[in-house]
């Protein structure tokens, strides 16, 4: 799996920006990287006043490209609509590569039988066509239990939500909407860590933080091997990674 991050700077180019304060607000993924790197700019310069803030990757394009934010921090490309608003407000931009990041599908500890996913399964799993009628584990493979199937995500307006709709459905609005969402996704991995038969999909971190709680589930391949999001081994290799730009 692939996707994108974008860090954009700048305001209506006539806006006076001496002395302004530094404001960055976007997808949540790279918000600990904007807050460690915010903290470590003001303990270089105390005179300077930065705001971070996450309201997914949408908000922050829907601020960025009104004028009203310095820094979008996203986990996708942005989009033809969002560089039209931009242009329309007289807001140029310029997209910095930041980072390499993976996209993990978790489940429940106690989750022995949900080892590697395929696309196609996690497809029949999330797709509009699922809504209120995917509730077991065994509809989506015979041979899983017959278990509730729980399922917490971010929302509709984040990055990665837009990229895991779009990289297993085939469409970036396609997803089942019966899902727990939420835009802090430590709070989705405390509910999979909660319930038995769930199951989530979020950065990486999120489940490096977490790992010895929860199971961390590979997808299957065009080659037909089970592949996991593991940092060096397989994100860094570009295997398995979307790079944050």
């Amino acid at each position: 799996m692939a996707s994108n991050l974008i860090a954009g700077c700048g305001r209506p180019a006539d806006s006076a920006e001496k002395e302004a304060p530094v404001s960055i607000d976007g997808g949540a993924v790279g918000f600990a990287l904007s807050l460690a790197v915010a903290e470590e700019y003001q303990r270089i310069h105390p005179e300077a006043r930065v705001s971070v803030a996450t309201s997914g990757t949408g908000g922050g394009f829907s601020k960025f490209c009104a004028g009203n934010l310095d820094i979008a921090g996203a986990s996708r490309v942005i989009r033809k609509e969002e560089i039209e608003k931009c242009r329309e407000n007289g807001v140029e931009f310029l997209e910095l590569p930041m980072a390499i990041d993976g996209l993990a599908v978790i489940v429940n500890k106690k989750n022995q039988f949900a080892k590697c996913l395929t696309i196609k399964e996690l497809d029949k799993m999330w797709n509009t066509k699922a809504e209120g009628r995917i509730t077991s584990w065994k509809q989506i493979n015979p041979k899983f239990p017959d278990e509730r199937l729980l399922l917490f995500a971010p929302p509709s307006d984040t990055g990665t939500f837009d990229y895991f709709t779009q990289a297993i459905t085939g469409k970036r609005r396609n997803s089942r909407t019966d899902f727990t969402p939420n835009r802090n996704q430590n709070a989705l991995v405390q509910g999979v860590i909660g319930n038995p038969s769930a199951l989530a999909y979020l950065g990486i971190s999120f489940y490096m933080q977490n790992q010895d709680r929860l199971n961390l589930v590979a997808i299957e391949n065009n080659e037909g091997k089970c592949v996991k999001p593991v940092p060096i081994d397989n994100v860094l290799r570009n295997i398995y990674n979307r790079p944050l730009a």
